[in-house]
C-alpha cells in the first residue's frame, strides 16, 4: 500500500472515531448498495447521508473521504472536509 494513503487512512479512522484502516472497497469487498455506489462517487460538493443504524454511513463517509482524497485528477485536501457521524 501507498505509505502516502495509508496515512490518509490513519488520520481519518482517528478524525472520525472508526478503525477502518485500509481502502474499503479494495481490501474488504465492501458489498454497497447502489444508493452507497452514489454517495461514494459523487462530486458535487457537500453531502448528506442519512439512513437507518448500521447501514453503513460511516463505511460510506469513510471511502467517499478516501476517494476524494486520493483521487488521481482533482484531489482533495483533508483539511478541506468536514465529516460528522
Amino acid at each position: 500500500m501507498n505509505p502516502r494513503k495509508l496515512a490518509v487512512l490513519v488520520i481519518l479512522a482517528a478524525a472520525i472515531g472508526s478503525f477502518f484502516l485500509f481502502d474499503l472497497g479494495q481490501y474488504l469487498n465492501l458489498h454497497t448498495l447502489k444508493a452507497q455506489q452514489a454517495a461514494i462517487a459523487d462530486r458535487g460538493g457537500a453531502l448528506l447521508v442519512s439512513a437507518a443504524a448500521g447501514s453503513g454511513k460511516t463505511a460510506v463517509l469513510t471511502e467517499r473521504a478516501v476517494q476524494l482524497i486520493t483521487d488521481p485528477e482533482q484531489p482533495v485536501n483533508a483539511d478541506r472536509l468536514l465529516i460528522v457521524t
